[in-house]
């Protein structure tokens, strides 16, 4: 049944890696699979017994728009301003994955080329590959 989900959400998968170089079993699956919005956090009590539930209107907005549409605001916010607030954690993973899909495109143009001592930084909005 899994395959069978797969090879019905094949376009959105294939995107998916020509967008980040690979995809796992595992996270093809997550990908194609609904998954419930996140709960919004508690915090302060209107009536004993009950608690209000506060969630900014932009983060009510972007865990309820469809991927197409964020895809959309993403572009029409632009790469460098992305870059500028993206959050600092996100960095090592992004440098990772742009990393791993440098090598395989230069592995799949170079086959007997060894490549070592290649480091990736994300730096204010601008990658460079350089060895060292």
């Amino acid at each position: 049944m899994l395959y069978q989900q797969l090879a019905r959400h094949r376009s959105e998968i294939e995107a998916k890696i020509e967008e980040i170089g690979e995809l796992s079993l595992r996270a093809a699956r997550l990908l194609v699979t609904k998954r419930k919005p996140a709960e919004p956090e508690t915090t302060e009590s209107t009536e004993p017994g009950t608690t209000k539930t506060t969630e900014p209107p932009l983060i009510t907005a972007i865990n309820n728009a469809p991927d197409a549409e964020l895809t959309a605001a993403l572009a029409a916010l632009g790469f460098d301003r992305f870059m500028r607030v993206m959050p600092d954690q996100w960095r090592p993973k992004l440098e990772a994955r742009a990393g791993g899909q440098i090598i395989r495109r230069a592995k799949a143009r170079h086959p007997n080329t060894k490549l070592k001592n290649l480091k990736l930084e994300v730096v204010g909005g601008t990658e460079l590959a350089r060895p060292r």
